[in-house]
């Protein structure tokens, strides 16, 4: 099932947001994959605010996809987080599972995989995360599955290896058969630049985009977190 909620700007979505990740987080663990890119970070800096590691205690962060970049590299997704909430204290570095650089990226994949087959709950074969957080790009993409990678929503695997279908760069990205295994997915989607793809993922379901094919099982939601410029509904 999909629900839309529309903010009046990014400061109001985003704290929100961790508002709800702070209070279902107050006895049990939770865990959180988190996306890369510019709406994230603003997520990131609004999370600066709490500066009591107690908060955020029992929520342990992961990442949808990574660059093949090390973590030092201006370009990767976690380098981000890191900077803003592990360096300073805000987030404890033993709650905090990157997908860690290796040379080979498909052993960079295999080891990420381990890492969520221990510490990750399973069900039917795959990790079970309380929340993912994604992103949606101008051409329909979500993690690191872009549309000529539709096959990720079908396989049985994980993780999977992709590439940037413009630049050729390596990725490692959470397969959309994890994404749809997940209790709740929020898609955080920021400015008018992104109200034609959700005019026509949201209206017109278009196939061709991979966003179109997070459709979790019935026992979940997929929420749509947009600002009043990236709504198509007249906001």
């Amino acid at each position: 099932m999909r629900e839309i909620q529309i903010y009046e700007n990014a400061d109001n979505l985003c704290a929100e947001m961790v508002e709800a990740m702070i209070a279902t987080s107050t006895f049990d663990p939770v865990h959180i994959a988190l996306s890369g890119g510019s709406t994230p970070t603003l997520l990131f800096e609004k999370m600066t605010e709490y500066d009591d590691p107690d908060v955020l205690r029992n929520i342990h962060f992961y990442w949808v996809d990574e660059r093949h970049v090390p973590e030092d590299d201006p370009e990767s997704n976690y380098g981000v987080f890191r900077r803003l909430l592990v360096d300073t204290g805000i987030v404890p570095k033993e709650n905090v599972h990157p997908i860690k650089y290796h040379p080979d990226i498909h052993q960079m994949a295999a080891n990420y995989e381990q890492e969520l087959r221990q510490l990750v709950p399973f069900m039917d074969d795959l990790p079970v995360f309380d929340e993912i957080i994604l992103g949606v790009g101008e051409d329909g993409h979500t993690a690191s599955i872009f549309p000529d990678r539709l096959d990720l929503f079908e396989t049985t695997d994980i993780v999977a290896t992709t590439r940037h279908p413009v630049t050729g760069q390596g990725r490692v990205t959470l397969t959309g058969s994890t994404i749809n295994n997940a209790y709740e997915v929020a898609v955080l989607c920021l400015g008018k630049r992104k109200r034609r793809i959700l005019d026509e993922v949201l209206r017109e379901n278009k196939p061709e985009y991979p966003i179109s094919h997070v459709d979790l099982r019935l026992r979940s939601t997929v929420v749509f977190k947009l600002d009043f410029a990236a709504s198509c509904y007249g906001a």
